[in-house]
């Protein structure tokens, strides 16, 4: 067992904790600091798990099941990346297009002008500056 590659770690201001995201799981956990530290250490180059841990066993568990943890090895888990993106391009492609409208209000309209003037451009046609 080995930290995955796209564990990421990022330590937060209040408390000591750290958040740990991770990349293609989706999963996102606020740990205590021994977790954390756990995890920076698995993350060196060829550190394998194999000795009694630092963390519990349930906490092990948890962090191979959410994905900061793997058994497989970077280039395994480099394929199985490019496999989950592939089929989530084939799924996007056989959706119908979507879009997304926004209808205009005074906020709206106001950041638009406002990044328009500071841009230094002029107003598009139809707008007036206020």
């Amino acid at each position: 067992m080995r930290a995955s590659d796209y564990t990421i770690i990022v330590d937060l201001p209040e408390d000591g904790q750290s958040l740990l995201v991770h990349g293609y799981t989706g999963a996102f956990d606020v740990v205590q600091p021994q977790v954390a530290e756990f995890l920076r250490e698995m993350c060196a180059p060829d550190t394998r798990f194999d000795a009694p841990s630092t963390i519990s066993p349930d906490s092990l568990a948890t962090l191979q099941h959410r994905g900061y943890l793997t058994d497989m090895t970077p280039a395994q888990e480099q394929t199985h990346v490019l496999r989950l993106a592939e089929i989530l391009q084939k799924r996007h492609r056989r959706q119908s297009p979507s879009f997304l409208v926004i209808p205009p209000t005074t906020a709206t309209c106001a950041a638009l002008i406002a990044m328009r003037s500071f841009s230094g451009a002029t107003a598009a046609p139809g707008w007036r500056h206020a």
